[in-house]
């Protein structure tokens, strides 16, 4: 049964924008919640700034985000501070083997502030978390 509940924003790497990991990941979290916003399919991203989608953040009821390499970009830490700010719950999506697993972020950390696209900072994850429950 889906979850109607929730307004998710999938924040994502630049990365994987069209790839066969996005595509994974979103019929996942299509498969699970009602409403979900996936910036780059849904939203002319183009003509928009960090600043646009920080707002689009603020307006969602959770953030599901996933990690590239490991890492996350200045995109997706601006995204993730932002839900921590307005006080939204924010999810790490991670395949584990061949399935999915949703994981509670409890923070960020910077690692590289000049490696903006991939190895920005790393997500401190927290316990292994049921959607439906939040």
């Amino acid at each position: 049964m889906k979850n109607k509940q929730h307004r998710v924003y999938y924040a994502h790497s630049l990365q994987t924008y069209n790839s066969q990991k996005e595509h994974e990941e979103r019929l996942f979290l299509n498969s699970i919640f009602d409403n979900v916003l996936c910036p780059n399919k849904d939203i002319e991203t183009s003509i928009y700034n960090m600043g646009f989608f920080q707002k689009i953040v603020s307006w969602s009821s959770l953030i599901v985000v996933t990690e590239y390499l490991e890492h996350i970009g200045s995109g997706v830490y601006l995204e993730i501070d932002k839900a921590f700010r307005c006080k939204i719950p924010v999810l790490c999506l991670k395949k584990i083997k061949k399935s999915y697993e949703f994981y509670a972020v409890k923070g960020t950390e910077k690692v590289n502030r000049m490696d903006i696209k991939i190895k920005y900072a790393k997500v401190i994850l927290g316990e292994k978390v049921d959607p439906n429950s939040i």
